[in-house]
């Protein structure tokens, strides 16, 4: 049993308690975790995959003497996702759906082929895109939506946004803060930030080779 008491290092509003379910943790992404040792069983905690380089990230955990075996879960164990977008208690937060915004922007993630494999914002890569200018004290909603067929861990720089919607659906648990997100194939995500950090920033996705190939801007 464990509590997600912050993501991106941002608390999160009465967190409960969840088990047997999976923290898919995207690349840039984080998660603070609490949990209670009630078992005089060693254990580890790792990637829950079939990944060949999990053991690089494995960490045992030794319990009174430290000689106990340490127990391994069965790899093979199917378990839910963990969903954050309904979790924890509502609470009051700064933004909302209802709100005017200062910017409005759309963030189509995308591919193009025509000459060799490229990750797109907007259908451009990051030498074709044009400045988002924003103004101190502008509020700004993006929404992310990707019309891909891979994962794209999106990664703000300099500010943290809230997670407003997923699919067109407004979040039911505690506000969420977060500075990457991930979106996956098909999914809509509308989020809103407060441009008070000033200088140039960039968004792009996590997966770098994704950032290399273009998705940033």
């Amino acid at each position: 049993n464990i509590k997600v008491v912050s993501t991106d290092g941002q608390d999160i509003n009465e967190p409960g308690i969840i088990k047997d379910q999976i923290l898919m943790i995207a690349p840039g992404e984080r998660y603070d975790v609490e949990f209670t040792v009630v078992s005089d069983e060693s254990f580890v905690i790792d990637a829950h995959d079939e990944n060949g380089y999990n053991d690089q990230i494995m960490i045992p955990f030794n319990i009174a003497d430290g000689n106990g075996a340490v127990i391994e879960e069965d790899l093979a164990a199917e378990y839910p996702d963990f969903d954050l977008m309904k979790y924890g208690a509502a609470a009051d937060a700064q933004f909302s759906l209802d709100q005017s915004f200062d910017v409005d922007y759309n963030v189509e993630l995308g591919t193009d082929t025509s000459k060799g494999l490229k990750y797109t914002i907007n259908g451009k890569v990051f030498s074709e895109l044009p400045t988002l200018k924003l103004k101190t004290g502008d509020m700004v909603k993006f929404t992310y939506y990707n019309n891909s067929k891979v994962n794209h861990p999106m990664h703000l720089h300099g500010h943290f946004f809230q997670v407003l919607s997923k699919d067109g659906q407004p979040l039911t648990g505690a506000p969420i803060i977060k500075d990457t997100l991930m979106v996956k194939p098909g999914e809509k995500f509308v989020v809103a930030f407060k441009a008070d950090n000033t200088g140039k920033w960039v968004q792009h996705c996590h997966e770098l080779h994704h950032a290399a190939g273009g998705m940033m801007q």
